[in-house]
């Protein structure tokens, strides 16, 4: 069975936002390690893993849910 292009639509707009927010974490990362004083945490450079994972890692392992709920199979 496979998706509808609507669903295929919606996934890459999740996965796209997820990509973003990840830039977006990775980015702030630098700019903590700049500012930091030669301060850092292992936890603020790797921030960006947490939603990059989110984004591509299934929750069950065999569907796939969108940002509004769709639910891939």
């Amino acid at each position: 069975m496979s998706a509808s292009v609507d669903d295929r639509k919606k996934y890459a707009e999740t996965v796209r936002s997820y990509l973003i927010i990840s830039v977006l974490c990775a980015v702030y990362g630098m700019i903590y390690e700049l500012f930091s004083h030669k301060v850092y945490s292992l936890y603020m450079i790797f921030a960006f893993v947490i939603p990059l994972l989110g984004g591509t890692i299934n929750s069950d392992g065999h569907t796939i849910t969108l940002a509004d709920g769709t639910v891939l199979k």
